[in-house]
């Protein structure tokens, strides 16, 4: 390869490092993805869903229930029903811990749910 050969372009090379990908076996390499504490926007998705989670708790102790109306955004504008409207429908696809984590707060996976935004009031 151009990189064995040392006929890459130094910004190419730095740039396949920062991939994880290493100068011994350039064709056949592999990038290694740096852990979740490394990548913002997996720290994002993370600290969102934990935020949503924490609205939905403070839902359940205001109404006894999580059967949020698919419009319903809290008072400071957070779009609690559409987000959980998403979560149902992906449910088979979520996470095994986020999944447990809703089911435990009483989140019904079967429950049906109305596609787009005429199937609710909020």
């Amino acid at each position: 390869s151009l990189w064995t050969l040392g006929k890459l372009r130094e910004d190419h090379a730095l740039q396949l490092e920062g991939l994880g990908v290493t100068k011994k076996d350039p064709d056949h390499a592999v990038a290694t993805l740096p852990k979740s504490e490394s990548r913002p926007e997996v720290k994002d998705r993370e600290a969102r869903f934990a935020s949503m989670v924490a609205a939905l708790k403070e839902y359940k102790t205001a109404n006894g229930n999580v059967e949020v109306a698919p419009q319903y955004k809290t008072e400071s504008g957070v779009p609690l029903g559409p987000w959980l409207m998403s979560v149902i429908r992906r449910g088979k696809a979520m996470p095994v811990d986020r999944k447990s984590a809703l089911t435990a707060l009483g989140v019904d996976f079967d429950r049906e749910v109305p596609m787009g935004k005429e199937g609710g009031r909020g």
